[in-house]
């Protein structure tokens, strides 16, 4: 019994040994791993260069005047039309017999306002050759209607089965109806039956667009012209509430769901402005810009020298600076509080 009582206290001495020994282990301080350990804060940080486009959302509306009437160029009972309430007129295609004479339909930038034939010459040529040639009938675009333009003008006509004319007009102009697009939406159509004089009403087509016009202009702009965007069309503002642009209101006019936002007037639609020449900017830490008094001016803290800068943006914590012209850009900036405080001193 005595023997088993020795044992019994040495292996208790020796737990009570190691149990200290591992005590001393936990408490004597130990240096932590490299990656836990404290880093030193960045001196420097790359000034990265980029461009700058103000990009800003907006909304805007469209101004409109007034409905649009599709007339007839001849007298006569309307026997036959293309013509249905909320549908469209297209340009190329026949849009209505009167007396049985089939009247052609055509959207032209300038109105066609004489009978035309071998040898005239004029803006109103050239508007119906480029037509004809965006129809698929290719007619030089000079504003001479020679045979090649004659062959272009029988070629779509005998497209539409639309016989020559008796006369030895190349097109005369009482077969001929101007509509506003090359598509144009109808809101209301005249009555089959219905007894016509020349320029009584086919068809009443829905206001035109004059101009695109922002809701509210958004301030601090970064100086420059600017572009639109909406319903995936772009176009120039030309001047500062919104865009006249001809080409520009033009691929509003195609673009989908446009009629119906028209209808809507009073409902702002959703647009994009922005510099349509983007500038040169450098994006850098925002804690590498020192800003004085004066708004949008600050000096890039530099070690030894100021570089001064136009601040004309910021994204994600960062600063975008502009710098004058001719100053070579650093490809590093200083993040010391040192530089910084003297930087713009």
């Amino acid at each position: 019994m005595r023997g088993a009582a020795i044992v019994v206290a040495t292996v208790c001495g020796l737990a009570l040994v190691a149990s200290g020994a591992g005590l001393a282990v936990a408490l004597t301080p130990v240096d932590p791993p490299s990656v836990l350990a404290t880093a030193r804060p960045a001196e420097t940080a790359p000034a990265t260069p980029s461009t700058f486009d103000d990009s800003r959302n907006v909304q805007a509306t469209f101004d409109s005047g007034d409905p649009v009437a599709v007339s007839t160029p001849l007298g006569g009972v309307l026997t036959r039309q293309s013509c249905t309430a909320n549908g469209v007129l297209v340009s190329g295609t026949v849009i209505a017999h009167v007396d049985e004479r089939p009247l052609l339909g055509l959207s032209t930038d300038v109105p066609l306002y004489r009978d035309l034939d071998l040898g005239d010459r004029g803006a109103d040529v050239r508007a119906l050759q480029d037509e004809l040639t965006r129809l698929g009938h290719p007619a030089r675009s000079d504003g001479n209607l020679g045979p090649a333009t004659a062959r272009a003008i029988a070629s779509l006509l005998a497209a539409v089965d639309i016989a020559r004319p008796e006369s030895p007009l190349v097109l005369p102009l009482d077969g001929v109806v101007r509509i506003p697009r090359v598509t144009t939406p109808v809101s209301s159509c005249t009555r089959l039956g219905t007894t016509l004089q020349a320029g009584d009403e086919l068809a009443s087509a829905p206001a035109s667009v004059t101009a695109v016009r922002l809701s509210s202009r958004p301030e601090d702009l970064a100086p420059g012209d600017r572009d639109l965007e909406l319903l995936g069309a772009t176009g120039p503002m030309t001047d500062d509430s919104g865009s006249t642009d001809p080409a520009f209101l033009a691929a509003l006019e195609t673009a989908d769901g446009f009629d119906e936002l028209v209808a809507a007037a009073e409902d702002a639609i959703p647009a994009t402005l922005r510099l349509r020449d983007p500038v040169p900017v450098l994006q850098v830490p925002a804690a590498a810009v020192a800003t004085g008094d004066t708004p949008g001016a600050g000096c890039l803290a530099m070690p030894g020298e100021s570089i001064p800068v136009t601040v004309v943006g910021s994204t994600l914590g960062s600063s975008l600076v502009r710098l004058a012209d001719g100053i070579e850009p650093p490809r590093e900036v200083s993040l010391r509080a040192d530089d910084r405080r003297a930087s713009c001193g």
